[in-house]
């Protein structure tokens, strides 16, 4: 992967000051707890089950064997979580200067929040939404739409190398490097450092089909069928980005809020959304911009649900509109509907084992610039 700046290298301007860098600190330092956390979760099970009493532990005479296999998977997802620190400071390029700052000091595993955490459990999660054959499923409700159009639109373009698109909150990386292998000049950009730095490892590191394993069900404690849901193994990645170098050279990858590091008027041909743009304070700020970058006759794709992240948040803004007054404000700014479907299934990080199932019936859009 050619990130903005060279080759597996995320641009220095990721550590702009004290703050960034006592940020990046911060997610390192969360993947590190990962074991200490999960592992605190698996001994208060433990407790409880011991506070039973006779007849009732009886009746889980396979609950401590099957409280050990969960802390042998939870000692392989921390093996893996090592190799992604361990190239974390190698995707910047001041990496001798924040090697020395994040060994300043030893981590207090315990100071480490609940939130802290559950982003590295939501991150290997991910894994399977955009690098397993698990995945495959959630990939062809919200990929596929968005491949398809792209293909359509630019039917006949012989070299889509010509064609810049780009992909604010690209996650793990998959839709962008999806986009790339097709033909096209494509970059993924995302805010948070948990999912760069898998998305780097994955990217940078994977040399095989199937590489490597996890376990990403360990912290899900509810809403299974029977234990074995909680400790079923997933291999990633599901193709090996190193058979893909050649295309790979038109993929790159952006690190930074979309609103902050995107500036450039009129410089992609196409920008795509999926499951991002209800991740704004302010959609229309997000509409604004996009309507900026565009060049003229520039089409953006989106598709996803209006969840509005920040709507429920103490103390954070957030304007919440229905998809009605969206749609206005989406033509107000200037831009002409080309496509507009409603209902279309998708998922988001869903387990299909679990009684819990979450489906949204997104909307799915194409719009082009006036």
């Amino acid at each position: 992967m050619e990130t903005k700046s060279e080759k597996s290298k995320v641009s220095e301007d990721v550590f702009q000051d004290e703050r960034e860098l006592e940020n990046f600190k911060k997610v390192v330092e969360s993947f590190k707890s990962y074991h200490y956390c999960l592992t605190k979760s698996v001994a208060n099970s433990l407790k409880n089950f011991h506070n039973l009493n006779q007849k009732h532990k009886e009746y889980l005479m396979d609950f401590e064997d099957n409280c050990k296999l969960l802390l042998e998977c939870i000692d392989h997802n921390d093996d893996v979580i090592r190799l992604f620190i361990r190239d974390a400071e190698l995707m910047f390029e001041n990496s001798n200067a924040l090697t020395n700052k994040l060994t300043e000091e030893n981590s207090d595993q315990s100071n480490h929040s609940k939130n802290d955490v559950d982003r590295v459990c939501t991150t290997l999660k991910q894994i399977i939404r955009d690098w397993s054959i698990e995945g495959e499923n959630e990939r062809q409700m919200c990929y596929k739409p968005i491949l398809d159009e792209l293909i359509n639109i630019y039917s006949e373009i012989k070299d889509l190398s010509q064609i810049n698109v780009l992909v604010p909150g690209c996650g793990l990386g998959r839709l962008a490097f999806d986009i790339a292998t097709k033909g096209f000049m494509c970059e993924g950009n995302e805010f948070s450092l948990h999912m760069l730095i898998a998305s780097n490892f994955i990217i940078n590191n994977c040399f095989m089909k199937n590489q490597y394993k996890i376990y990403p069900y360990v912290d899900s404690w509810s809403n299974n069928i029977n234990f074995e849901n909680q400790t079923r193994e997933i291999h990633f990645p599901d193709v090996s980005p190193h058979d893909f170098s050649n295309q790979l050279s038109q993929f790159s990858m952006g690190a930074g809020d979309f609103l902050e590091v995107y500036n450039e008027e009129e410089k992609w041909e196409c920008i795509v959304t999926c499951f991002f743009i209800d991740t704004a304070h302010n959609i229309i700020d997000y509409i604004e911009r996009i309507w900026k970058l565009l060049k003229r006759d520039g089409y953006w794709i989106n598709l996803g649900p209006l969840l509005y992240h920040f709507s429920k948040i103490p103390g954070e803004f957030s304007i919440e509109l229905s998809y009605k007054q969206l749609k206005r404000v989406i033509e107000r700014v200037g831009f002409k509907y080309l496509k507009e479907e409603f209902n279309v299934k998708s998922k988001y990080n869903s387990d299909d084992q679990s009684l819990l199932q979450y489906t949204y019936d997104s909307i799915f859009f194409v719009v082009q610039k006036n």
